[in-house]
């Protein structure tokens, strides 16, 4: 019984972790405890803690609480636990094999540093445009973004505050794109702000918000929409710190 709970646990908090909906996490566990004939089982979650509690037939309950500290967007890892949670309930393999299955879902290769300045830069030159830039503004934007996102890795291994990431990132593209502005008076400065800054915008955790929200699970949908929010209001606070520094304006 503890190791089947070692197990689920394992795989639900990763997912979770991975940037999974609630209920996703939830039914996950609940189906990973009913296939290895668990006789009720009862889950728990918000976006940093996930409690559950497994009965068997015998008589016998044990409990597990685990806490989420961090959180990140992997959706290749949160697919690829989903499979395995379909396998298991279909196969139930033993303990041992889950968690090899789940130490190589581990080693899975995530994206380089180029990758991501690349990716970066793609969507910061796209909404430049979007946003009314032109030709020149969205070749411009290219700098800030490949800039703030070499900047992204070592404030991430340092684990420095998440606003305080966000409020610093923001910070640095108002600054670098407004200081265009003294070389090429006539661009908008504002596009490029606005383009750079939608890498950083918190789409996926809006939509789990609202999921969350619309499957029942108030707690943890409030709770997300408290973090989109103050994540807006770092970006915010940032880029309008950079306007006031650089003496302009939006």
């Amino acid at each position: 019984m503890n190791r089947l709970l070692s197990v689920s646990m394992r795989i639900g908090v990763l997912m979770l972790q991975s940037g999974a909906e609630i209920y996703r996490v939830e039914d996950s566990i609940y189906r990973i405890h009913r296939a290895y004939c668990a006789s009720e089982s009862q889950v728990y979650c918000v976006p940093t803690t996930v409690i559950a509690s497994v009965s068997l037939p015998d008589g016998k309950t044990a409990t597990r609480c685990v806490r989420v500290n961090s959180h990140c967007t992997n959706l290749s890892r949160m697919m690829a636990l989903s499979d395995l949670c379909r396998r298991i309930c279909l196969l139930k393999p033993d303990f041992d094999t889950i968690d090899r299955e789940v130490d190589r879902i581990l080693s899975m290769p995530v994206y380089k540093s180029w990758q991501m300045c690349v990716a970066w830069a793609l969507v910061s030159a796209g909404f430049t445009m979007l946003f009314g830039g032109g030709f020149l503004e969205s070749a411009l934007s290219l700098i800030p973004a490949v800039l703030v996102a070499l900047l992204s890795f070592p404030l991430g291994r340092l684990h420095v505050n998440a606003y305080f990431n966000l409020l610093l990132e923001s910070f640095c593209i108002g600054a670098i794109s407004m200081s265009f502005s003294f070389v090429f008076p006539a661009i908008h400065s504002d596009a490029i702000i606005i383009g750079v800054l939608m890498n950083l915008v918190p789409g996926l955790a809006l939509t789990n918000c609202i999921r969350d929200v619309m499957a029942g699970d108030l707690t943890a949908g409030v709770s997300k929409l408290a973090d989109v929010i103050l994540t807006a209001v770092s970006i915010a606070l940032g880029a309008v710190g950079a306007a006031v520094l650089m003496g302009g304006g939006f």
